[in-house]
């Protein structure tokens, strides 16, 4: 299951508790929710996710990040992970340096994997992602309810 990142603590727990020597951008996947017509036209909603699987070979585990509404992701040229890293966490919008890339979108959630599930997730599709009109398991998650309540 993912967790979401609702506060600067949440955020900071998340970079201490990983360990960033070694780790390694392992892939990037981006998922637009879109439906085919029967006439073949194709009519897009808005919202998207972007799944980014990091490599963390000291912990013998992969940290998946999914960003929900992504507005940008921009990976610096030296990719390195072990970067200071740091977050905005406003209402519906997170801010996220995490040292080799950065970005901007409504929220970002986070699981740790076993290395060999990392195989499974390399697979992407947007059939994985999406399950008809809604997200399926586990992005499915209602993050700007969420983020509304850590805001009380």
């Amino acid at each position: 299951m993912l967790k979401l990142i609702t506060s600067q603590l949440e955020f900071e727990e998340l970079v201490n508790r990983t360990s960033w020597h070694d780790a390694y951008l392992r892939a990037v996947h981006y998922a637009a929710q879109r439906y085919q017509l029967d006439d073949g036209s194709t009519i897009h909603r808005s919202g998207s996710l972007v799944q980014i699987l990091l490599a963390c070979p000291m912990e013998r585990n992969v940290l998946e990040l999914a960003a929900f509404e992504l507005k940008s992701l921009s990976v610096k040229p030296e990719l390195d992970l072990e970067c200071p890293k740091s977050a905005a966490i406003q209402r519906r919008m997170t801010e996220a340096d995490f040292g080799g890339f950065e970005l901007i979108c409504g929220c970002i959630g986070f699981r740790k994997l076993p290395e060999n599930a990392a195989s499974e997730l390399l697979s992407f599709s947007e059939e994985s992602i999406y399950n008809g009109s809604d997200l399926a398991p586990p992005y499915n998650i209602d993050w700007r309810a969420a983020l509304d309540a850590s805001l009380h």
